[in-house]
């Protein structure tokens, strides 16, 4: 068990280090592309694999010799510094090098940007378990009835999970749609009926409250110069390129980003609490909105953009909440308890490592 918990523990500290931690600075430099800087692109890389070596050579430690179940010199079991050196330099060289294979990889094929992500977080996961592997895999297996294990385990589980579904699913969903340009062009806003509407309401609204209040007359003659101004708008973007700048067309784009990390963070405690029901309610609300918001346009691209993207963010988060249901189950269920402990590690140390 203590093991498992160490293995959690770091992964926490990747997820929280990669996406977390990380100034949108550090992300910038790190980016390849034509004329690149090297020198910043190296520091960048650099710098970014030392914090998380850091972090998760300074976890591994305090976990070791705070736990009080270890033997702390006992055969394999006896850990010198030189095990916590060894931890960072594994950390730092394969997060380095996995970091600048991917950047090098993304420019060159773009369209597969999602892919290339899934692909470089799991590689991270993948030295993250074979140092808890190869290092850690001879520790005492602690039976269920040590509840403080289960108990941390169980909350560190939860939280990575809640984590997961914020940034690193948003980073997917938007590097997917915008790689394989759904909706349009990436950052673009096609003009409908909808928005054109807005804006009319937004001009009348404003003449509206600039006239004598008391003086109701005058109310046919603004709609009357606003329906005039507006067919003319109209009638001028007949003729022109009708996609405008996100960044542009509005202030900020936060209230998208927030209704989806509320979204997926609701679905994913009703599929804990098994609340089907809950999960249905919150779909529909959506379906509704949105419908709403599409019904006078004829823009296919946005439905489409709207559809995969909440069909992806639905995807990913049952699947994040099926792992994390089936890690917590497994902890607290004698029988199923000992598949996610380290027999798993055990069979890999002994047919892969040789150990």
């Amino acid at each position: 068990m203590s093991a498992y918990l160490i293995l959690s523990i770091m992964v926490l500290t990747h997820v929280l280090f990669d996406f977390y931690f990380q100034t949108s600075k550090c992300v910038d430099n790190k980016k390849y592309y034509a004329n690149l800087d090297i020198e910043k692109f190296a520091k960048a890389h650099i710098l970014h694999a030392a914090y998380h070596s850091m972090a998760i050579t300074v976890v591994v430690a305090l976990w070791y010799f705070t736990d009080g179940q270890i033997p702390k010199c006992d055969g394999n079991l006896c850990i010198y510094p030189s095990i916590f050196f060894k931890i960072a330099a594994i950390v730092f060289v394969s997060h380095v090098c996995i970091d600048i294979f991917k950047e090098v990889i993304s420019h060159k094929f773009e369209k597969y940007k999602a892919s290339i992500f899934v692909a470089d977080q799991m590689l991270h996961l993948f030295c993250i378990f074979w140092i808890a592997t190869h290092f850690f895999h001879a520790l005492p297996y602690q039976k269920s009835s040590s509840n403080i294990y289960n108990e941390l385990v169980t909350c560190v589980v939860l939280i990575v999970a809640f984590l997961v579904l914020i940034k690193p699913t948003s980073i997917f969903i938007s590097l997917f749609i915008t790689s394989k340009k759904i909706g349009g062009s990436p950052g673009k806003i096609k003009i409908t009926k909808s928005i054109l509407a807005s804006a009319y309401y937004a001009d009348v609204s404003k003449i509206y409250s600039d006239t004598n209040a008391s003086n109701l007359s005058d109310i046919g003659s603004v709609l009357g110069d606003s329906k005039i101004k507006a067919e003319s708008v109209i009638a001028h973007l007949e003729t022109q390129n009708l996609d405008l700048d996100s960044q542009r067309a509005f202030m900020s784009n936060d209230a998208g980003k927030w209704i989806g990390y509320i979204e997926r963070s609701m679905i994913f405690m009703f599929f804990i609490f098994n609340q089907a029901a809950a999960i249905a309610v919150i779909m529909a609300i959506k379906t509704a909105f949105r419908f709403n918001d599409l019904k006078d346009d004829n823009d296919s691209a946005r439905s489409e953009y709207i559809m995969i993207g909440t069909f992806l963010s639905f995807f990913i988060t049952m699947i994040i909440a099926g792992i994390a249901d089936f890690s917590i189950k497994s902890i607290w269920d004698g029988v199923e308890y000992k598949v996610l402990d380290f027999n798993i590690m055990s069979w890999v140390s002994k047919y892969i490592y040789g150990f």
